[in-house]
């Protein structure tokens, strides 16, 4: 299975919320290259990476191994 991450262009959704984030240089020119590449708005790549993210981060307690789903 491929579970990579597809960055697709999405509609805008009514329940955003505005807040600061801060990130490395590096960080957001590698965004702003996707955004320009895929003609989406920077805040679109960064929600799709935010949400790939946290749907696919293992959380690890000693030997266990927890899915955030």
């Amino acid at each position: 299975m491929d579970n990579r991450l597809k960055i697709v262009g999405r509609k805008p959704t009514k329940d955003s919320i505005t807040r600061t984030v801060r990130m490395s240089g590096e960080s957001y020119d590698k965004i702003a290259s996707i955004a320009e590449r895929e003609n989406i708005s920077f805040n679109n790549v960064v929600n799709q990476l935010l949400e790939y993210g946290l749907k696919n981060i293992v959380w690890q307690f000693s030997t266990f191994a927890i899915y955030y789903i």
